[in-house]
């Protein structure tokens, strides 16, 4: 259950999305790639399944997104080592937000969306992605955000077929842009955070489900559709058309039936 927190008990030191202190802050970035790391930092497993992948999304960002910055949230306890490995890689390094709160669960996965509030386009991603990837789903990037930003549309998405329609958008696969007035997409996106309190895994695409979706329509969403998702597509439409056919089919056979057994009772 997606449980809501009652705001007017929240205390004034109430910290859960608070920001502690920014490292390595780079301001004249046209974009962020927004994303966080917490929990088993000490382990080596976590190190090559998020740290390796943030240091080379750092490496390649300007060749697939030039200009743009990467951006971790990184909990209070996570070791001076990694940050310094994190702000000093590739040209520009990464923007390293250090939360006030070690988060319970997982927390941690909401603190990507806080850059909605900001007038700069960003996109969310989940630590372990390349941004270079290239599988069905995540090839074009740069390609798809330069129209994307052209566009009239104030939301991104890359799109997952059919899991879309029980997860409307995946958390690591969606952004956001300013609008024409340049006021920020989402700029009470903290306080849309504080409402809800559960840490369980998939509360982060929860909260985009009850908060982020509906805003898709009125300000317009462009959408990244992938070959094999339209195959795949067309594919399940075909077969749902000879599916109602062949019913249909069995339908008159059986209507056919019961006339011409009709007429032959009358014959008789």
């Amino acid at each position: 259950m997606f449980k809501r927190t009652n705001l007017n008990s929240l205390s004034e030191g109430y910290t859960s999305y608070k920001v502690k202190k920014k490292l390595n802050t780079q301001p004249c970035s046209k974009g962020i790639v927004s994303t966080c790391i917490f929990g088993a930092t000490d382990k080596t497993e976590f190190k090559e399944k998020y740290i390796q992948p943030l240091i080379k999304n750092c490496h390649i960002i300007q060749d697939v997104l030039p200009g743009w910055c990467m951006r971790v949230y990184v909990p209070p306890d996570l070791p001076s080592e990694i940050i310094d490995s994190i702000t000093s890689c590739g040209g520009c390094g990464c923007e390293v937000y250090v939360m006030e709160n070690i988060p319970t669960g997982y927390i941690g996965t909401l603190w990507r969306f806080l850059p909605a509030s900001e007038n700069k386009p960003f996109i969310s991603y989940d630590a372990d992605m390349l941004l270079n990837e290239d599988n069905y789903y995540m090839a074009n990037l740069s390609k798809n955000v330069s129209k994307w930003l052209e566009s009239d549309k104030i939301f991104f998405q890359r799109t997952l077929g059919h899991i879309n329609y029980i997860i409307p958008i995946s958390a690591g696969m969606w952004g956001a842009k300013p609008t024409r007035e340049g006021f920020a997409p989402i700029p009470d996106i903290e306080r849309r955070l504080e409402k809800y309190n559960s840490d369980w895994f998939g509360c982060d695409e929860a909260f985009l489900t009850k908060e982020v979706y509906p805003l898709f329509k009125p300000k317009g969403v462009f959408k990244v559709r992938n070959t094999i998702e339209i195959i795949i597509g067309i594919f399940v439409f075909i077969l749902f058309v000879l599916l109602i056919l062949k019913l249909c089919l069995i339908f008159f056979n059986r209507i056919k039936t019961k006339t011409n057994s009709r007429t032959l009772n009358n014959k008789i």
